[in-house]
């Protein structure tokens, strides 16, 4: 339902940034209304925007610690494999190429610590290492699920907002057209295209 909107927010947005004229004997302080809440509205947009590109970059970003937990998770895997192995095992030597070779020790490991620098632990130090980081990388993945849900909560409250100043716009216009004053020249707010917009 995000994605369905963001196409339609950037027609309205792009519709909406036309002056607001008013014809006919219209009181001027109903001039003030409209663009007030013309105002409104292209604010409550650009929120929903900005709240949409933030859940998409937390998708992104939950994607990616995701894939992370799943590779120490096989990592820890494979050690356990490659200490119990007596056979020749396949290395990847690049491209999609592999070659046979044996474990000269299985009692040490080479560990990442970032900035391009490794060390050698034993296995088991070594393994308590990756668990460490496994668990705060899940911890970082529950905080990154809890604000995706807050992110989306706040478009679920948003959407019907909009789609309901939208409704009024669209009965306003409807109404000036009809009594021949106060004709809104500028946005033209078509309801069709925002239905089903609830987020």
């Amino acid at each position: 339902m995000v994605k369905d909107l963001s196409f339609m927010l950037n027609h309205l947005l792009i519709k909406s940034s036309n002056n607001i004229k008013l014809t006919g004997r219209s009181p001027v302080n109903k001039m003030t209304d409209e663009q007030t809440e013309q105002k409104e509205l292209q604010e409550n947009i650009m929120a929903y925007r900005l709240l949409e590109a933030k859940l998409d970059a937390l998708v992104k970003q939950r994607d990616l610690v995701a894939s992370k937990i799943m590779e120490i998770s096989t990592t820890l895997d494979s050690i356990d494999e490659l200490i119990k192995s007596k056979e020749d095992l396949l290395f990847p030597i690049g491209a999609e190429a592999f070659t046979f070779g044996k474990i000269s020790d299985a009692k040490k490991i080479i560990i990442g610590i970032g900035m391009n620098v490794a060390i050698e632990k034993d296995v088991e130090d070594g393994k308590k290492i990756l668990t460490e980081r496994q668990k705060e990388l899940e911890q970082a993945l529950d905080s990154i699920q809890q604000e995706t849900h807050n992110v989306m909560h706040g478009l679920e409250n948003l959407g019907p907002k909009i789609q309901k100043m939208i409704s009024k716009a669209q009965a306003d216009s409807d109404e000036g057209e009809e009594g021949g004053s106060g004709v809104i020249e500028g946005p033209s707010f078509q309801q069709q295209d925002y239905d089903g917009m609830s987020a």
